[in-house]
């Protein structure tokens, strides 16, 4: 079997620009690129050229403990879970290790972090009760903590006003919360939906993806200050012989469009208010 790669494409042609070889074994989570350089967890953290893929360092855990999800790079620093909970804090210039700490106490799969505000924002889960957490960059001590009563999904999203966590269990739920503070802003909920699972935002709507909802997998469209529903769009689900999946995957808002991924299909959006 050949090891897996992480491959740059020219986003014009589609035009393979390099490739970089890793261990094998791996599953690869979605890449971060910050500046000059990409970062990706696969077993270890790589940092790697963006214009070249040679790799620039790569850092492994002292306990070896594989590092998992998708690392957030913000002010000289990532940030990257390991699959026993520890939070590492890797200086992107030279790959040592700045601070490492255990944030989370979980049974559930280890958060993603989201690093804005100069905090560090992680949503662990565990007996369907979550968190949202807010850390300090420079040791991982907890700033502030908002109990949720529902599974909470990584990762979050973040403005400089609001935390937005999407939530699921026996409904959807779309939690807003003070960046600073901790304090709720507001919360919607959806009945018909058991899951939210995925979540962005644009220049005024947060967007939120769902899965296992009746027939389809809705995306809706929320005021950021309110939460009040501005508009659904129903992604189509997609059968795979014996079984149908409906999730959301994936939504991102670039400039006046909202991308969403399902099982197998990109949706192209309009955002609109």
């Amino acid at each position: 079997m050949d090891n897996p790669q992480l491959r740059a494409r020219d986003s014009t042609t589609g035009e393979t620009l390099w490739t970089a070889d890793l261990p094998r074994g791996v599953s690869l989570p979605s890449p971060t690129i910050e500046g000059e350089t990409v970062y990706i967890a696969a077993d270890d953290l790589y940092a790697m050229n963006r214009e070249t893929g040679e790799e620039r360092w790569r850092f492994e855990t002292p306990s070896e403990t594989e590092l998992t999800g998708i690392p957030a790079v913000r002010e000289g620093t990532a940030y990257i879970f390991g699959e026993d909970y520890t939070l590492y804090a890797v200086d992107t210039e030279t790959g040592d290790e700045q601070w490492q700490g255990t944030p989370v106490q979980s049974k559930g799969s280890s958060p993603i972090p989201s690093v804005a505000n100069g905090l560090v924002y992680i949503a662990p889960s565990e007996d369907k009760m979550g968190e949202v957490r807010a850390l300090n960059p420079t040791d991982g001590s907890i700033a502030w903590r908002h109990e949720i009563d529902s599974w909470v999904f990584s990762p979050l999203a973040v403005t400089e006003q609001s935390v937005f966590a999407v939530c699921g269990g026996d409904r959807g739920l779309v939690t807003a919360i003070d960046a600073e503070t901790g304090e709720r802003q507001w919360q919607q909920s959806f009945e018909d939906v058991p899951r939210l699972v995925t979540v962005a935002v644009g220049s005024e709507n947060v967007y939120a993806g769902s899965m296992w909802a009746s027939d389809d997998a809705p995306v809706y469209a929320l005021d950021q200050a309110t939460g009040e529903q501005r508009w659904q769009f129903n992604t189509r689900p997609r059968d795979f012989g014996d079984y149908r999946q409906m999730i959301v995957n994936g939504i991102a808002a670039v400039d006046e469009y909202v991308f969403v991924t399902t099982s197998g299909e990109v949706y192209a959006l309009q955002e609109q208010s």
